[in-house]
């Protein structure tokens, strides 16, 4: 018998800020000008690249909301994917959108064409 698991829409996301272009981008593919080591912070365990919609755990980790819905579909099903804590999806308490700076902080994030390396000079925000 298969689940599907997904974190349940919450209110506050309303909040996060929202960007209309008519380009379509694959936000995994942009090139980042921040140094790496600034990254560490803001970048998901599981896909390592910076938080797309973060949301945190009860047990402190973050994620992008996309990366651990999938986890939560996967044979862990509804657990932390780096410290196996059982987690109830439901309960906003234990999976909830990680504080709003923390999206801000990702969407001020300099990125570079994806062509830099022959020649663009384009940089812009995230």
């Amino acid at each position: 018998m298969s689940h599907s698991y997904t974190i349940p829409y919450s209110p506050w996301e309303d909040d996060y800020p929202k960007k209309v272009t008519s380009l379509s981008i694959d936000m995994k593919s942009l090139v980042y000008e921040t140094p790496s080591r600034s990254l560490d912070h803001i970048t998901c365990p599981i896909c390592k690249h910076p938080f797309l919609k973060p949301y945190s755990t009860i047990c402190g980790h973050t994620f992008c909301k996309a990366c651990i819905n999938e986890s939560f579909k996967s044979v862990l099903g509804e657990k932390c994917p780096l410290d196996r804590v059982p987690l109830n999806v439901n309960d906003e308490a234990e999976v909830y959108p990680a504080p709003i700076i923390l999206t801000n902080i990702t969407d001020d994030l300099i990125v570079k064409c994806v062509n830099s390396e022959d020649g663009c000079t384009w940089r812009g925000m995230e």
